[in-house]
């Protein structure tokens, strides 16, 4: 199976510039995948296909600490232009951190 990457990828790669990249699922009825990537992703890691998309809603996380101990933390996700009606039917929200090097 041929795996190349995308002229978009590509191009991000020859900009030196290697930052953490997020993945971000919102758990509706029919789930939204965004990312905080510069490019739309699409990822078949765990075997179906997904395409995370670089539309702009999806604009970070914040109070995220670190600890060498297991503990129950809360995140912050931070979203733009998304009707408020949304937010009540979100179910679960899945966040992956990835690295493109």
């Amino acid at each position: 199976m041929a795996r190349g990457l995308t002229s978009a990828v590509k191009t991000e790669l020859a900009t030196g510039n290697i930052e953490p990249v997020i993945l971000l699922e919102l758990g509706f009825g029919t789930p939204v995948y965004l990312t905080n990537a510069s490019f739309d992703i699409t990822s078949s890691v765990s075997g179906t296909s997904r395409t995370y998309l670089a539309n702009g809603h999806f604009r970070g996380i914040t109070g995220v600490s670190e600890t060498n101990a297991p503990s129950k933390n809360s995140l912050i996700v931070n979203l733009s232009g998304v009707d408020q009606t949304y937010i009540s039917h979100l179910q679960r929200i899945v966040l992956s951190l990835i690295f493109l090097v």
